[in-house]
C-alpha cells in the first residue's frame, strides 16, 4: 500500500513539473538556448559531484534525475542545486 501513494505522489509532481514546463513553452515561445550557453552549463554540470555515469553518453544529475544534454539545452531548465539558473 506505502508504494502505491508513493507512486502516485511522484506522478503527481511529475505531472506538476510537466505542466510547469509546457506552461513556461507556451509563454514565451522560445525553448532552446544558444549553443554557448549550453556548452557553459555543460562544463558547470561536469564538474559537480552530482553528476552520474559521466563517462557515457547518457549523463545524469543525481538530483534531479535529469539528463544533462537535454536539460541544458532547454531555456526554461535551473540547475537543482543553483549552479546556472534560467537564461533570460
Amino acid at each position: 500500500m506505502e508504494f502505491y501513494l508513493f507512486g502516485l505522489i511522484i506522478l503527481f509532481f511529475g505531472g506538476y513539473l510537466i505542466f510547469q514546463y509546457f506552461l513556461g513553452i507556451i509563454i514565451d515561445k522560445k525553448i532552446i538556448v544558444k549553443p554557448i550557453i549550453q556548452i557553459k552549463r555543460l562544463k558547470i554540470c561536469y564538474e559537480c559531484e552530482h553528476i552520474r555515469l559521466k563517462n557515457t553518453l547518457y549523463q545524469r544529475c543525481v538530483i534531479c534525475g535529469c539528463f544533462l544534454k537535454p536539460k541544458t539545452k532547454l531555456i526554461n531548465q535551473k540547475c537543482p542545486i543553483g549552479k546556472w539558473n534560467v537564461h533570460k
